[in-house]
């Protein structure tokens, strides 16, 4: 099973864990404590040899976008740019169009739109999921 599902947005990680756009149920709806709008992060969830840490972005009780961030990958934490780049890439099942210069990504998918960037100081690599209002 693909970690994205291009067509609809859902994120399923390798722990079984899901995320997809609407309302917020689950470790989501716990981490907002009743609360309706908010940005929460969720534990790193595992992730095709490496483990992705979800933060997500809810408005009206639900989820907007997930941004995911490298925690580590082969029980490693990554320090390097390039390594990061091509373990999100490869997770989004995506090809790199900027490998050499890290230049920041935009896809736009039939469920909203991506948004993959690598900071080039920290070496921080970040993928964000943002669903088209429905």
């Amino acid at each position: 099973m693909a970690f994205l599902n291009m067509e609809t947005g859902e994120i399923t990680f390798t722990d079984g864990f899901r995320l997809c756009a609407g309302l917020a149920l689950g470790e989501v709806a716990d981490a907002l404590g009743g609360a309706t709008d908010g940005v929460v992060r969720l534990e790193p969830h595992t992730a095709g040899g490496g483990v992705l840490i979800p933060v997500c972005a809810v408005q009206g009780g639900a989820v907007q976008s997930v941004t995911l961030s490298i925690s580590s990958v082969g029980n490693r934490p990554m320090r390097k740019a390039q390594r990061q780049r091509e373990f999100l890439f490869a997770r989004l099942n995506v090809q790199d169009p900027f490998p050499d210069t890290l230049e920041p990504v935009h896809i736009t998918c039939p469920f909203g739109e991506m948004h993959l960037s690598t900071d080039p100081y920290t070496g921080r690599s970040e993928a964000r999921i943002i669903y088209a209002a429905r």
